[in-house]
């Protein structure tokens, strides 16, 4: 089985099989069927050749962000799964880079020792990949066919795309790092630092629900089903920060053990 636009059709709102059907909307649900776009991707990320990586890139995060169903759209599409797992990679690295950087420098300024740095990168870092990757399990019901099951699971790749801007929120909030924690700032300094605390929680609450949202729609499951899902993924985020303490934890008491040996 290839895998190309005239195969597997369904509507993108219903999923509606239409193989058979050529009119321009579906008939169970009404949704406009652009089937001249059904042979290519549309995700930026996969047009690197006109594009560009860089703008390739951004664009599709902001594409992810503001148009989740433009992504839920390209089941009926051929999606390319080791780009997106690329996306992935660079996407995570990015957002832990960026975070981690403003992590090490509060702890610096508030002089605190060098593992705690260390512990908070690494608990953050294994929490943002176990996160990131744990959520593709519910992409692949077996009610999927195969072809459409790799299309879902490399789909699930780019709904950490929010994470890519976790730099703005640090950057937003520097004055009140460069002020050594100290709130006495300018009203209009306080407003931005205000902004930048928000849009942290919102980046990650848009990765939350992209997660739901894209689940529901590109394996068409009910309510209950998305509704389950959600509440797992919640479970599973808070697993994902409990294991990526344990290393974190295995690296302090080694250090403690060797600090008790040079005691003695």
């Amino acid at each position: 089985m290839t895998e190309s636009g005239a195969e597997n059709r369904v509507c993108v709102n219903c999923n509606y099989d239409l193989r058979g059907i050529n009119s321009e909307r579906c008939p169970e649900c009404g949704e406009k069927i652009e089937w001249n776009l059904r042979v290519h991707s549309q995700i930026p990320w996969e047009n690197q050749k006109t594009r560009g990586w860089f703008r390739g890139f951004w664009d599709t995060t902001g594409w992810v962000f503001f148009h989740p169903y433009r992504l839920a759209a390209e089941m009926d599409r051929p999606v390319k799964p080791d780009l997106a797992r690329e996306f992935q990679i660079k996407t995570v690295l990015l957002g832990w880079s960026a975070s981690t950087a403003w992590i090490v420098a509060a702890m610096g300024i508030l002089e605190m020792p060098d593992w705690p740095k260390v512990a908070s990168a690494l608990v953050w870092g294994q929490f943002l990949a176990l996160a990131s990757s744990t959520g593709s399990f519910w992409f692949r019901p077996n009610a999927l066919d195969p072809v459409r099951r790799k299309r879902a699971i490399a789909l699930s790749c780019y709904v950490c795309a929010p994470l890519a801007w976790l730099w703005l929120p640090g950057v937003m909030t520097l004055p009140l790092l460069m002020n050594r924690f100290n709130f006495d700032l300018p009203g209009p300094t306080q407003a931005a630092v205000f902004l930048g605390v928000i849009l942290f929680v919102t980046l990650i609450t848009h990765w939350f629900i992209n997660s739901c949202y894209l689940m529901a729609k590109v394996t068409g499951c009910d309510a209950g089903r998305a509704f389950s899902f959600g509440i797992a993924l919640g479970v599973i985020w808070i697993l994902c920060l409990l294991v990526s303490t344990v290393l974190p934890a295995l690296v302090f008491l080694t250090k403690l053990g060797e600090f008790l040996e040079g005691v003695r």
